[in-house]
């Protein structure tokens, strides 16, 4: 349910075509006790340090990609024909499932990489795959440890683990820019207006106003694509 619900079993995603227990190895991988010291990780009451975390995650027998190969293996099960099937252990999938077990890394997904490459780039990787992952891990504990933004998070999210409000802030701030996006690419009138005609652009446009980006309300089904996106920094 929690992957389903957040996105991971929509139309081309490989897990359709399995039943639950695809996922009976990864439980037993997240569950081992050599990686108990990732949970909730970085914390004040965790042992490891940042290399460490980052050793268990990412290196040569990391958790990640334990957890990468295991869903890649299954995957030869499936005929490459199968039309519109990503056949792909994504990041998104792996981080996604670390972050809902271990609460160790925020879920590298569509939105919370639009927020990074709009405010965070110089302090946070777009993706964890590429590169030196290690290396983009600790400095992923580095922000969350130094980050006035992390702690101004826990002043209003007491009780989440810091990963998971990175995760949820980012996640939110992708998301509006991705509506705001989708605003601006609607129809627009002769005067530039946009033209709001079926109901999913109408909730789009109604939850930017609920975002405060404007005060404008509908009118004949038009929205002002200059008063709904003027505070858009």
């Amino acid at each position: 349910m929690y992957l389903a619900s957040w996105g991971m079993y929509r139309g081309s995603s490989f897990l359709l075509h399995f039943d639950y227990k695809i996922h009976a190895g990864v439980i037993d991988l997240v569950t081992d006790t050599k990686y108990l010291g990732l949970l909730d990780y970085p914390n004040s009451s965790s042992s490891l340090s940042c290399q460490q975390a980052a050793a268990l995650l990412f290196g040569n027998e990391g958790l990640y990609w334990k957890i990468k190969c295991l869903y890649e293996n299954m995957l030869k099960a499936l005929p490459s024909s199968l039309p519109m099937v990503n056949l792909v252990c994504t990041e998104t999938l792996v981080t996604k499932i670390l972050l809902g077990t271990l609460a160790c890394i925020p879920a590298f997904d569509s939105y919370f990489k639009t927020a990074v490459k709009r405010h965070f780039s110089k302090q946070l990787p777009v993706s964890i795959e590429t590169g030196d992952p290690c290396q983009k891990y600790q400095n992923l504990c580095s922000f969350i440890q130094s980050s006035e933004f992390v702690e101004t998070l826990h002043k209003y999210g007491s009780g989440y683990p810091a990963m998971k409000l990175l995760d949820m802030a980012l996640w939110e701030i992708g998301l509006e820019h991705g509506l705001l996006e989708t605003l601006q690419n609607c129809k627009k009138d002769k005067s530039g207006k946009l033209l709001v005609g079926d109901e999913q652009k109408q909730q789009i446009c109604e939850r930017v106003v609920s975002y405060g980006y404007t005060s404008q309300r509908k009118k004949c089904g038009v929205w002002d694509i200059q008063s709904a996106t003027k505070d858009l920094k």
